[in-house]
């Protein structure tokens, strides 16, 4: 799970700072031998396959949840509602990533010993399609991280840290990391004192140590935001990248393909998911669009 050691040096501080960029490879000018890169998941390194029009998208949830509030009064239903839809249209989402290059920058940061991790709104019962969809575009996380999970509680929220994975279920993404962080230091310990006891020196010499740097990557700005707040206050060293290359898109997001898409999928949905469909009325929008 750990690097090898490095010689000790003394660097300059380094001032945290927020950026804008539409390049991923940006996040490769901010790497040091002790940074930890954070990378957010949907429209960040991989998003709902073009095949798809739409459906499964992060665009395509957000617009359901608002359209929900319409229908539906008391919000914690309408929540529970685009849930039970969105996270059985994930598990049949096949995904494309965001840039061609992002695998191959997460195979060479973790080849050279620099920790990559993914922090998603998603919750965890998606954890198995979330790795499944991952692994279908050749990306990999659990290099450093394939020990116990983690369980973090944050307010009211579970956080869970499962396959190089943090799973916020949608909470505060800072939030998130700074439990998590804190709630590392036990186990890593533990787990040391596990590999000495067994004379594993060689697994020892390859489990990180805990971030002294970090960089984030996210193509929501609140949520680099976020972070940026929580690592600073941990006193480690922050940069943070809002990565804009999908926002023509997003902003260019049209329903009615992915409605169209949705009711082809919805013979194959469970009783609950239809019948969330159907109290959302999310198929009207095909019926009006045929008899136009």
């Amino acid at each position: 799970m750990f690097r090898r050691k490095h010689p000790k040096h003394t660097f300059p501080s380094r001032a945290p700072t927020v950026t804008s960029t539409d390049h991923i490879n940006t996040l490769l000018k901010k790497c040091s031998y002790d940074t930890w890169v954070i990378v957010d998941l949907d429209n960040t390194v991989m998003e709902a396959h073009d095949d798809h029009d739409g459906l499964g998208s992060d665009q395509w949830f957000e617009h359901i949840f608002k359209h929900s509030l319409t229908v539906v009064n008391d919000k914690a239903q309408a929540k529970n509602l685009v849930m039970t839809i969105y996270n059985e249209v994930q598990m049949q989402t096949k995904m494309q990533p965001v840039d061609k290059k992002i695998g191959l920058i997460i195979r060479r940061l973790q080849h050279i010993g620099i920790p990559v991790i993914a922090l998603t709104a998603r919750g965890v019962e998606l954890e198995e399609s979330t790795v499944s969809q991952l692994n279908s575009i050749n990306i990999h996380l659990t290099k450093f991280f394939d020990n116990k999970p983690i369980l973090s509680k944050v307010n009211d929220n579970e956080v869970h840290f499962k396959n190089g994975i943090v799973f916020c279920a949608g909470g505060n993404k800072g939030d998130a990391i700074s439990q998590l962080l804190e709630d590392m230091v036990p186990v890593r310990h533990s787990y040391i004192k596990t590999l000495h006891a067994k004379g594993n020196r060689e697994r020892i010499r390859k489990t990180p140590q805990l971030p002294k740097h970090i960089i984030m990557i996210d193509d929501k700005r609140k949520h680099v935001d976020s972070v940026h707040r929580a690592v600073v206050a941990l006193d480690a060293s922050f940069d943070g990248l809002h990565y804009t290359h999908l926002d023509s898109k997003v902003a260019n997001f049209k329903i009615e393909p992915a409605a169209k898409q949705l009711s082809l999928l919805y013979p194959r949905l469970t009783d609950a998911a239809k019948k969330a469909v159907d109290d959302l009325k999310l198929l009207e929008v095909v019926t009006v669009t045929k008899k136009l």
